[in-house]
């Protein structure tokens, strides 16, 4: 799948690392963005980039953190292209921090069905780690 300007995407733990980097990339191509992560407030990292970013918070455990963002953009945006999950490993870390083991795909497919519920039909939907995601997504390398 290739992004190009105007496309519409979600991106989860976009305060920091992958995240960030995905958000950049995606500017980068004009995309129109919706940043989230756990913090309250937007991050400085992420005001910097000005209003080609929206911020919103966005637990991706959270049932109404997802209700809240997902009626946001199909309010202003009237829908969306892609959703990308950089934030999942971060749950599957803390997941198997806690209880000893949980497999990877499991959080991931919990993730999956919570944005599935209130999205259209056929959003695609990114579950991603890797660094190759940025490539992938947008031609260039994260840096």
């Amino acid at each position: 799948m290739s992004l190009s300007t105007g496309d519409r995407v979600l991106v989860t733990g976009a305060a920091s690392g992958l995240g960030l980097a995905l958000v950049t990339q995606l500017i980068g191509r004009r995309c129109r963005v919706l940043a989230t992560d756990v913090h309250d407030d937007e991050p400085t990292a992420l005001s910097v980039l000005g209003d080609a970013v929206t911020y919103q918070r966005l637990d991706v455990r959270s049932d109404d953190d997802w209700s809240r963002a997902l009626a946001w953009v199909q309010e202003t945006w009237r829908g969306i292209d892609l959703v990308v999950e950089p934030a999942l490993a971060e749950v599957r870390d803390e997941a198997i921090d806690a209880a000893g083991f949980v497999p990877a795909l499991l959080v991931a497919a919990i993730a999956a069905v919570i944005v599935n519920r209130a999205l259209t039909a056929r959003t695609p939907i990114l579950l991603t780690h890797s660094a190759r995601t940025v490539h992938a997504l947008t031609g260039s390398h994260a840096r």
